[in-house]
């Protein structure tokens, strides 16, 4: 039993080793030619663009940090689809593209409380959105002229 458990760990900690060696894509950070960032949208409050840059650039965004875990495998084939997808979705960094769609989207998830994610804020309690943080958020959705 202990020579199974030994062969065993050894070829757990060998698939581990050679899964560091598969690098997921990095996401693309290419943007318009003449995009802007939602920090620099006169129309998005500074408290919302706060709270946007707080919770939710480091995925739907360019601005994206990466730490130390999202470097060892399996998390950063996790981590780098999540970002991908994000982006795809709605990149804060190429704002607006369709502002009336990309800010209904927001409002909707921010109101089920779809966003930020929970695994997501696991590792980023600090991301947590406050009922008054969503309050801010939807209250511009709501306020600013389509």
């Amino acid at each position: 039993m202990r020579r199974f458990l030994l062969l065993l760990g050894g070829l757990t900690f060998s698939a581990f080793l050679a899964a560091q060696l598969v690098r997921p894509p990095e996401p693309s950070a290419a943007l318009d030619v003449d995009a802007r960032t939602v920090w620099q949208d006169p129309s998005v409050p500074a408290d919302v663009q706060a709270i946007l840059r707080r919770s939710c650039a480091d995925c739907h965004s360019i601005e994206t940090r990466w730490p130390w875990y999202t470097h060892v495998a399996p998390a950063s084939w996790l981590v780098a689809n999540d970002v991908r997808n994000a982006r795809a979705r709605l990149n804060l960094s190429n704002w607006p593209r369709q502002p009336d769609i990309e800010k209904a989207g927001i409002g909707d998830v921010i109101v089920n409380r779809l966003m930020p994610p929970r695994r997501y804020l696991l590792l980023h309690p600090d991301a947590r959105l406050s009922d008054a943080q969503r309050k801010a958020i939807v209250n511009w959705i709501q306020n600013t002229p389509r």
